[in-house]
């Protein structure tokens, strides 16, 4: 298992890497419910009906076990659904000076909680219980954030990596809240798809990398 320093390190890594992105949350035993925000780096548009965002963000992508190590969690998991979405203030409810504007400046993001069954769990770096698991964007009445570079899910079988999250008004990142960070689909051969297959302009531009479960298992085990 990971020193408490490697983990920290780690995590504030992928902290800085992900920019302004936003935050991941962390904690707990699984249960089954949960919510997170994202990056920016915006095209969208404001108005004072809503706010209709995409956002970008900067991070390391993961494509191997060895790259999972020093994630707050990592865990097989089954997703059977997703709650109301809710912004990320303590209310859960819009800031009063949201804006195109704020939302870049002031960090302020919309999380959509996941309800998730938990098949298995490979690593497990929380320092306290999990209240809620999410992932990055959504829609709450009339505004929407949407993070491209974050999984967004509604049902499936994943391996699941999650990182602690940003919540608006609160120094440093949540631990009672995981953000989704990757969610590599699991087939029904019990294969885990770790990188798409891109075709760009009629030319592979990536190709698809799948890896048994049971071999991603075995190399999650070797983490120290």
């Amino acid at each position: 298992m990971p020193s408490k320093r490697r983990v920290v390190s780690m995590f504030w890594t992928t902290t800085l890497a992900i920019a302004i992105i936003g935050g991941v949350v962390a904690c707990g035993t699984p249960q089954a419910t949960y919510t997170t925000p994202a990056a920016p780096v915006s095209t969208g548009s404001g108005s004072q009906q809503g706010i209709a965002l995409k956002l970008g963000s900067y991070r390391p992508n993961v494509r191997r076990p060895g790259q999972m190590c020093t994630f707050l969690l990592v865990a097989d998991v089954k997703v059977t659904g997703v709650g109301q979405a809710h912004w990320n203030t303590s209310t859960g409810t819009k800031p009063a000076d949201a804006s195109k504007l704020t939302v870049m400046q002031k960090g302020y993001y919309i999380y959509t909680p996941l309800k998730l069954i938990f098949q298995h769990i490979y690593i497990d770096h929380r320092p306290q219980h999990t209240q809620e698991f999410v992932s990055v964007g959504g829609q709450v009445g009339a505004d929407s954030i949407t993070m491209e570079d974050f999984p967004r899910v509604t049902s499936g079988h994943y391996l699941m990596i999650f990182t602690p999250t940003l919540m608006a008004g609160q120094k440093g990142f949540d631990a009672t809240r995981l953000t989704l960070y990757s969610a590599f689909p699991i087939s029904s051969q019990e294969s885990v798809m770790l990188q798409p297959k891109m075709i760009e302009q009629g030319q592979v531009s990536q190709q698809e990398v799948d890896m048994p479960l049971v071999q991603v298992a075995q190399q999650l085990a070797t983490c120290k």
